[in-house]
């Protein structure tokens, strides 16, 4: 109770930095009843806001807890998204907004208020817009509608000329929505001559976790390609925690080649598992690389802790 006081309390604060902190909290813990302290004082930060909420610290936080506790209210999100604060920056003005767009697009994206098409026609606009930022967020929550309406949206969007950034994200959100059918596509990215494309390929494919997509990632590393890509491939397989990705890994550490030490990071993520901490540091010890075995040092300290 007291604690649950002293957060209302907080998001009352005059100031955007206390009220914002008071709002991730509510947000990292998922705590219910705060609804309305939470749209108080958003209505609040939304007067003179570049004075009262410089940066949308507060406001950005606010959508966020409210997206994590259940909140729904599809004018809410539509009024988000559209929200734009711009502020005096050196050398340009800049829109401080990002966030808060984001962070109602994907509270759209999860309303139970409207329609698939409705949505997905909502966040059309965000798609378009001049901020990368805003491409990102919206890709991102085209595909958390989970709609196989989201499928010629996020197709269109990857086959066009956009950065590598907005692309991985229509990857990564292809791969879940329709695994079978993009798989093969992604795949042929790990071909692309531009290496921001080819990352965030092997991004998409390694988070996806699946088999056919680890299959891929391990018969490109067995390509010889350059050693930036090689060593993004690998931390790619990291990302996946499969077991093939491990075992994959494992052997190229125990090669105690040039790629030794990118291997020995990408497996960190799995050696959240005793028992694959125990195969990964056994693979160093007859290491010669000493960037190896200082950071197996490290992780045996972090095994023991």
């Amino acid at each position: 109770m007291v604690v649950r006081e002293g957060l209302k309390k907080g998001l009352k604060d005059s100031s955007n930095l206390v009220a914002g902190a008071a709002a991730r909290i509510v947000s990292e813990l998922e705590l219910s009843g705060f609804e309305s302290d939470l749209l108080t004082a958003w209505e609040r930060f939304l007067v003179d806001p570049a004075t009262s909420d410089k940066g949308c610290r507060a406001k950005s936080a606010i959508v966020e807890a409210l997206g994590r506790t259940g909140f729904d209210d599809a004018d809410f999100w539509l009024a988000g998204m559209s929200y734009q604060q711009v502020e005096p920056m050196w050398p340009a003005p800049e829109d401080t907004a990002v966030e808060v767009r984001g962070g109602c697009a994907f509270g759209l994206a999860r309303s139970r208020q409207l329609s698939a098409v409705r949505k997905l026609t909502a966040l059309v606009d965000l798609l378009h817009s001049p901020t990368v930022a805003d491409r990102v967020h919206a890709v991102q929550a085209v595909a958390d509608t989970e709609s196989e309406s989201a499928i010629p949206l996020l197709k269109s969007k990857m086959l066009g000329g956009d950065v590598a950034a907005v692309k991985g994200v229509c990857f990564a959100g292809l791969l879940r929505l329709a695994p079978v059918e993009f798989l093969p596509r992604v795949v042929r990215y790990l071909q692309h001559n531009a290496d921001d494309i080819h990352a965030e390929a092997c991004a998409a494919l390694g988070e996806s976790g699946l088999p056919g997509a680890v299959d891929a990632l391990i018969a490109s590393a067995k390509k010889t390609p350059s050693k930036e890509r090689l060593e993004t491939i690998l931390q790619s397989l990291g990302l996946s925690r499969s077991p093939a990705a491990v075992e994959f890994l494992i052997t190229r550490l125990q090669a105690d080649g040039s790629d030794a030490l990118a291997a020995l990071h990408a497996l960190r993520p799995a050696c959240v598992h005793p028992e694959v901490c125990a195969r990964v540091l056994d693979a160093t010890k007859s290491s010669s690389n000493s960037r190896v075995t200082a950071a197996a040092k490290v992780l045996r300290g972090r095994d023991q802790s």
